[in-house]
């Protein structure tokens, strides 16, 4: 979709429909309308049925000189508006205009006045953006048109605000598409190519990538060891932004990127392997929100590392019960394959905490299934090494809508990766699993300020839900870009 901003309503293009915001004064009969400054003045109006209720759309078929048709576009009780409502509304805007095979608008932005104004001006662009897509292979596309052009008649220094919105929600599409797409196509060498293309794109943008032989002669036991049952080699991703030159503080993000997890030799049920090609969604997340970081130009340093391979099975594949060396020098015993992703992830983190010099380390993971069981499927939980870090984290979470819960991390837990044939165990039984996968990653971050994101319960929606589409939603491209944003530098 193309997004273009236009400040003189009097130049605005030739579209389908004129989208005018609509906000309830709180009479059932009364709305006031949000307009430009240079907009027509409509003052208030009765329409009917319509109520400026929040993400209500109405269509009205009173023809101006550009466009045929206006769009009156709810957005609820003005005191009591937030960004995520406009958020809301602006994706019902869309959601109605493809169902109306309506392929352009001239969309008023609301004068919200507000010291928080770029917060509701992203979270409208974002509404809009994010809820027009569909992935799909069909020969004859999209159930339904994608809108093709958006032109936000603006204020004042919204134009950078837009700009910025717009592509923080192009690298989530990127990152929705990754996801979303064949386990067969999107393997590990298909994200290192993904990885080089940022790297040709952005010259701020710098690449290394390890083969199969380069991580076994690294020393990177764990990856390699889940990797062996696979055709596709594994590839560990370094991929770094330098926004900040002239600052030595670095972030690094490091995303799991099982490509497609079968089990392993402990082989999950058909039902429950029929989406693993979604357990690399910690990967997309890192790699969309470094493109996004890299596209605005942000004045930060960050570097993705990600841990690539596929779970399966063959003749070499790992096995129950047998103790692996990992990077850091700790030896594991495996007590099922299927927890495979704290494996790839430690070795990752011993990796970053040694060679990156990090001043703080945030993983992202489809990593257990308990904490879907705990969480759901509106909270990803969050552990880290001090309150500060998971605060700041839950603060980002709170602004693109992507929210975080806190997970204990009690030391009466240690001893459930206890082992007696090797210094730690993946697994501690069924009690407390998501918190005991985390505690696992902290065995392994050498002192280095450390959080962990689990995403397994958020990254893929059964049902679409607004602007989160059915499938792979991009979630943690927001809120990663967003912590970078706030926090992401040495103050």
């Amino acid at each position: 979709m193309k997004v273009t901003t236009v400040k003189d309503f009097q130049k605005r293009p030739v579209a389908d429909a004129l989208v005018v915001p609509v906000a309830n004064d709180g009479e059932q009969t009364t709305l006031t309308l949000s307009l430009g400054d240079d907009a027509p003045e409509f003052g208030s109006i009765s329409v009917g049925d319509f109520k400026g209720k929040n993400a209500e759309v109405a269509t009205e078929y009173a023809p101006t000189d550009r466009e045929p048709r206006t769009l009156l576009l709810g957005l609820g009780l003005l005191n009591e508006l937030t960004p995520h409502d406009l958020r809301l509304a602006s994706a019902a805007l869309i959601k109605t205009m493809r169902k109306a095979h309506l392929r352009s608008a001239n969309v008023i932005v609301p004068p919200l006045d507000s010291e928080f104004r770029s917060y509701f001006l992203s979270a409208f662009v974002e509404g809009v953006v994010l809820a027009n897509y569909e992935y799909t292979v069909r020969d004859k596309g999209p159930k339904h048109p994608l809108v093709e052009q958006i032109a936000f008649i603006a204020h004042g220094d919204d134009e950078a605000v837009i700009a910025e919105a717009v592509t923080v929600c192009e690298a989530t599409l990127f990152a929705r598409d990754l996801v979303n797409g064949n386990a067969d196509d999107i393997t590990p060498e298909a994200l290192a190519y993904h990885a080089r293309q940022l790297a040709k794109d952005y010259a701020a943008v710098k690449v290394t990538v390890m083969d199969e032989v380069a991580i076994a002669k690294e020393g990177l036991g764990l990856l390699h060891a889940v990797s062996r049952g696979a055709d596709k080699g594994a590839r560990l991703i370094t991929i770094a932004y330098t926004g900040a030159p002239e600052s030595d503080y670095r972030t690094v993000l490091v995303g799991k990127g099982v490509t497609f997890d079968s089990g392993g030799l402990d082989l999950k049920t058909a039902a429950g392997m029929e989406k693993m090609r979604s357990d690399m969604g910690g990967a997309a997340a890192v790699l969309g929100a470094i493109r996004a970081a890299a596209e605005v130009g942000l004045e930060v340093n960050v570097t993705g590392v990600i841990p690539a391979t596929e779970n399966s099975i063959g003749p070499a594949s790992y096995k129950p019960g047998d103790v692996y060396r990992s990077y850091s020098g700790k030896t594991v015993e495996i007590g099922n394959t299927d927890a495979e992703g704290r494996l790839i992830l430690a070795d990752a983190l011993s990796y970053a905490a040694k060679n990156l010099k990090p001043d703080v380390m945030i993983d992202i993971a489809t990593l257990t299934g308990a904490v879907m069981i705990a969480l759901g499927d509106e909270f990803a939980g969050v552990m880290a090494s001090d309150h500060v870090l998971s605060d700041e984290l839950m603060h980002a979470g709170r602004i693109t809508n992507e929210f975080l819960w806190p997970l204990p991390m009690p030391q009466e837990y240690e001893s459930k990766i206890e082992s007696d044939r090797a210094d730690l165990k993946n697994t501690g039984g069924k009690g407390g699993a998501a918190i005991v996968a985390g505690m696992f990653l902290a065995e392994f971050v050498d002192g280095v300020p450390w959080a962990h994101l689990d995403i397994a319960g958020v990254r893929f929606r059964e049902e679409a839900k607004s602007y989160l589409p059915k499938g792979a939603n991009g979630f943690g491209v927001r809120l990663l870009y967003q912590y970078l944003k706030d926090f992401g530098e040495d103050i």
